[in-house]
């Protein structure tokens, strides 16, 4: 009876026992085991960390095998939202897995091997896939501006215009007749601040400083000001806003979208070329879907497209202020943007510039 049985179970036991070589072996999440580095049989080449991609490229991905004998049986390629399995890859072969957000991204891919899974991450940089276009700009005119005033942020309401000025002991927020360039009105920060960029949203004037983790509100004839410390770890360069959120900058090749109640982000988005980032964005101004831009140290006016952050055209202003106009020691580079919804017109000046400067660039020549 016993022997009886002990067979019944050989036979139980062998007949569930299924194998097939149809398909590779690929385990299931709670059966697969991460070989360890010292173990491995693959040897990711290509892509290293740091390799940059532009986007809608696709990437080429190359390996070697430790030991000859062994076989791949399948690769899953996993990137953002995409993840494609490949079967018996060849070392080198492609995937439909494609990059299209722009910056930092990570790259997973999963090797099985005998039914083991070897994984291999690569950081990766995704560069625009859009040559920036280098347009042209006509002046239309020039109205005085006061040379003392190191601009920061420059901004039309309902058709006034508003400026930050920056430098300790000299900063302010003050309202601008542009057509005499006369101060209408002026608010002194403390010396212990160095104010930069600002806008105004819903009724509310937002004025940003550099290093002290502050920004400042104030009602639209300056009267009511309000101190507020900023609730992340960054420093303060330029400001604007669509029709939701708050748009800044910090100096670095990154914008963020903040909540205007809360001052938190909401999202950050980096700014690239075709060729790599961009660094030291300073002065913002939203025009539509176009994210106009001031680079810090750079008389270039870049326009941004600010749902991909691809640059889109770049404008080279550095013959805008004639040289004869330029104070050594005291003049300094393009910075302060203003775009009068009420005119449809455009402004530019610089820190201790004498004049905004009114307008026009050729447009940007649509990308098939």
């Amino acid at each position: 009876m016993k022997d009886y049985i002990f067979l019944l179970i050989i036979f139980f036991v062998l007949g569930c026992k299924k194998t097939t070589t149809d398909n590779p072996i690929v385990p299931q999440d709670k059966e697969e085991v991460n070989v360890p580095v010292s173990k491995r049989k693959i040897n990711l080449v290509y892509p290293s960390n740091g390799s940059s991609f532009r986007s809608g490229d696709e990437f080429q991905i190359r390996y070697t095998l430790v030991d000859s004998i062994v076989e791949v049986d399948s690769v899953d390629v996993v990137f953002g939202d995409t993840r494609e399995r490949l079967y018996h890859p060849a070392t080198s072969f492609k995937t439909d897995c494609r990059v299209r957000d722009l910056g930092d991204n990570m790259l997973k891919l999963d090797f099985y091997v005998n039914g083991k899974k070897e994984t291999d991450r690569r950081e990766i940089v995704v560069f625009s896939d859009i040559k920036p276009q280098n347009i042209s700009y006509e002046v239309l005119n020039k109205f005085p501006h006061d040379d003392n005033a190191y601009t920061q942020g420059l901004e039309f309401v309902d058709g006034v215009l508003y400026e930050s000025t920056g430098t300790y002991g000299k900063s302010d927020i003050r309202i601008t007749d542009l057509e005499k360039g006369s101060i209408q009105k002026k608010v002194p920060l403390n010396g212990k601040f160095f104010a930069e960029g600002m806008t105004c949203f819903n009724g509310k004037v937002y004025q940003l400083t550099w290093k002290e983790q502050t920004y400042f509100t104030y009602d639209t004839k300056l009267e009511k000001k309000e101190k507020h410390t900023l609730p992340f770890d960054s420093e303060g360069w330029g400001i604007t806003h669509s029709d939701t959120e708050l748009i800044m900058s910090n100096g670095s090749g990154d914008i963020y979208f903040i909540n205007p109640e809360t001052f938190q982000v909401r999202k950050t988005l980096g700014i690239y070329t075709d060729s790599g980032p961009v660094k030291k964005l300073n002065e913002l101004e939203l025009v539509g879907d176009i994210l106009y831009a001031n680079v810090y140290l750079s008389n270039e006016l870049m326009l941004i497209d600010v749902h991909t952050g691809k640059v889109l055209a770049i404008i080279d202003m550095k013959d805008l202020l004639p040289i004869a106009e330029f104070k050594q020691g005291h003049t300094d580079v393009l910075n302060g943007i203003a775009y009068n919804e009420k005119t449809n017109k455009l402004y530019v000046t610089g820190k201790n510039w004498p004049y905004v400067y009114e307008i026009k660039h050729s447009p940007i020549k649509k990308i098939n």
